[in-house]
């Protein structure tokens, strides 16, 4: 590879390594990747709307805050109570069959 070509590949290497891009591997997440999927993508310990990643989509900013989804087994708004035990959920569909 000539002078230009290796210096082309060490900027797109940089440029993936800042945006987050970690190669192949699957695991090296850095932020969430869908906020309502109930699976803690980034590792950190967060679930979707609960996670700061978060904050901005639109799923997780009823009221300004996050909403809790009334029927995925979550707790969501990361009030400590989950789905129909949630007071957020007191007339969701879901929750009153």
């Amino acid at each position: 590879m000539n002078r230009l070509g290796t210096g082309l590949a060490a900027v797109v290497m940089a440029l993936g390594a800042a945006l987050g891009c970690g190669g192949d591997d699957p695991d090296d997440i850095e932020f969430e990747v869908a906020c309502g999927n109930g699976i803690d993508e980034d590792g950190d310990g967060l679930l979707d709307c609960a996670d700061p990643d978060c904050a901005a989509d639109a799923l997780c900013t009823g009221g300004g805050g996050p909403i809790e989804i009334c029927d995925n087994g979550f707790d969501d708004d990361g009030d400590g109570r989950i789905d129909c035990g949630d007071g957020d959920c007191s007339s969701d569909p879901s929750c009153l069959l």
